[in-house]
């Protein structure tokens, strides 16, 4: 019988003038039951990838609802184009700036490199152009993460 796994995440991100976005991932997944009773490295792995997966997929929701909202100059209801012309300045600022790289995010990336014995300094140059993590957009950050992830299978593939 096969164990399953289930995993979720949500996030919301506060905008200005009292708004937010959200997104949230669910996903599950069938794995060896074998895992829980002989295996519980590999068990945790499997659990850290799944949630690596949801918070990649949640960030580039978020990334991809900013990018919508940029792109189509909404403004929150209660402004009307009648707002305080200083607050509007932020935040066409906060729509136009792309939003960091999370924490998490940036621990993920140099877990999986010290994992793959990768030099991250130079990672970071070749890949996205950035000399540290804290240059990193959620978006560069999720990318990043995905093709770390992918080497990382293709290694323990072989």
């Amino acid at each position: 019988m096969p164990l399953k796994l289930n995993v979720g995440l949500s996030r919301k991100v506060g905008l200005p003038r009292y708004g937010s976005v959200g997104a949230s991932c669910a996903v599950e997944v069938e794995l060896d039951q074998g895992l829980l009773f002989h295996d519980v490295d590999t068990l945790h792995e499997k659990v850290q990838e799944a949630f690596a997966a949801c918070r990649q997929a949640v960030a580039e929701e978020l990334d991809r609802q900013e990018a919508d909202d940029a792109a189509s100059g909404e403004m929150p209801a209660e402004n009307n184009g009648h707002g305080n012309s200083h607050h509007d300045q932020r935040l066409a600022e906060y729509r136009t700036c792309p939003l960091p790289a999370t924490e998490r995010q940036k621990q993920a990336i140099e877990g999986i490199a010290v994992r793959q014995r990768i030099h991250l300094p130079m990672f970071l140059r070749e890949r996205s152009g950035k000399d540290c993590l804290s240059d990193l957009t959620r978006a560069e950050a999720s990318r990043l993460i995905e093709e770390l992830q992918a080497a990382d299978r293709g290694l323990g593939a072989g």
